[in-house]
């Protein structure tokens, strides 16, 4: 959003030193664990909201615990709340640490 014609493949180009590939990468893939099972818990909420799917989703929980929306929307969100932000902050730290793209 805050650079709108930059694009991801203008990292990684041919003659691009072996630090600034390192530090690009780690500021890329940093925060996509965290983002992953944020995404996951918003899905879950989606899903939840289909009332035929929450009935087969709860039918099907039942005899495994820790399965059910609560408990694993749950988890999700504190898995997201553990690597989201460090993430972010990698992330914002490997942009600062990251001097060009070559």
């Amino acid at each position: 959003m805050i650079y709108p014609d930059h694009r991801l493949q203008d990292f990684w180009r041919e003659g691009t030193r072996f630090s600034s590939f390192v530090l690009s990468f780690v500021m890329v893939f940093a925060p996509m664990p965290g983002a992953i099972a944020f995404g996951f818990a918003l899905a879950n909420c989606v899903a939840w909201l289909i009332p035929p799917a929450r009935r087969v989703f709860d039918q099907e929980a039942i005899g495994y615990p820790g399965t059910g929306f609560a408990k694993s929307t749950t988890a999700l969100l504190k898995v997201a709340a553990w690597t989201l932000l460090p993430g972010l902050g990698v992330a914002l730290f490997s942009a600062l640490m990251l001097r060009s793209l070559q």
